[in-house]
């Protein structure tokens, strides 16, 4: 089964992505890692949000930042913690 993210989640106004800020998969692993520690499990939460959970295996797969902002406000929604984009920082950082 490949990687069926929305074409929405990647095209916007543009047509294509070639002109939209994203990044790696890899590079929010954290985010996982996270939702993960809050007792979330990442591949229900990302069905939830339209996604393919296959994308954790595809570290190369770019998402918008669109994309990022949207997951990052339904993890604030599903663990109730409205610094949850903070404290990923500081995971990533390793301040506790």
């Amino acid at each position: 089964m490949g990687c069926e993210i929305p074409l929405d989640a990647f095209v916007r106004f543009t047509g294509t992505m070639e002109h939209l800020p994203t990044t790696s998969v890899a590079h929010i692993s954290s985010f996982f890692t996270m939702l993960e520690k809050s007792g979330i499990h990442k591949e229900s939460f990302l069905t939830e949000a339209g996604l393919d959970p296959s994308i954790c295996t595809l570290p190369d797969t770019r998402l918008t930042w669109e994309t990022v902002h949207m997951l990052t406000q339904k993890a604030v929604v599903e663990t109730g913690d409205a610094f949850f984009g903070l404290h990923q920082g500081e995971a990533m950082a390793g301040v506790s």
